[in-house]
């Protein structure tokens, strides 16, 4: 049977978490706001939409969420064009599954400002038929619904996808819609390692454990 796999793209693509986080933190200290240290952890799965609704509905900001999202993404869209760049082993490892017949697709909480001129400047079109962002879905990845229409729009049941992921509420959300998951080591959810081992059909350090 043709392996199915859905990828993550921030934190397990990619490493693009510490130019987004700084931009995201940065946000709410340019304005004196007072955030939880575990903030990543809930708005990470939101989508960039998502996390400028939350920031003006948790927070109080004076700013519409429109304003926050413009802002953010303003900040952001040269840093995905430029300068983000593969975590090890990734380009080997996707390279390798499609050579097998693999389907691979990315499905992102980020907007497709970010991941197409990302995706087109590292060359990958080649390897995934499905560039995703959870706004195609109009549902947020902490969801286990986008997850299965995922899998629908893929002619496939959800047991027969593998969701990789970095996040532990994303990859849970997938748990909870049937797919099987593996998560993947990233330095800014390692503290959730041993949540994630606990339901996670694997996990894996360096990218090229999944084959």
């Amino acid at each position: 049977m043709k392996e199915t796999y859905i990828f993550d793209f921030d934190g397990t693509l990619v490493d693009s978490m510490t130019p987004a986080v700084k931009v995201l933190l940065g946000y709410l200290d340019e304005r004196g706001v007072k955030y939880p240290d575990d903030i990543i952890k809930t708005i990470i799965p939101l989508g960039y939409r998502g996390i400028a609704d939350y920031y003006v509905s948790e927070f109080g900001l004076k700013e519409t969420p429109k304003e926050v999202y413009a802002t953010i993404v303003e900040r952001l869209e040269g840093v995905y064009a430029n300068d983000v760049m593969p975590k090890p082993e990734v380009e080997k490892t996707v390279a390798e599954l499609k050579a097998r017949g693999a389907s691979l697709s990315i499905l992102t909480a980020s907007p497709h400002e970010f991941l197409d001129p990302c995706v087109k400047r590292l060359g990958w079109e080649k390897y995934f038929d499905n560039l995703w962002s959870s706004e195609d879905f109009n549902m947020k990845k902490s969801e286990p619904f986008i997850f299965i229409e995922a899998a629908k729009r893929l002619g496939k049941q959800p047991c027969e996808c593998y969701m990789v992921d970095d996040n532990v509420k994303a990859l849970f959300s997938a748990k909870q819609a049937g797919l099987k998951t593996i998560a993947v080591y990233d330095s800014y959810s390692k503290e959730y390692e041993s949540e994630m081992r606990s339901f996670a059909d694997k996990y894996v350090v360096v990218f090229n454990e999944i084959l």
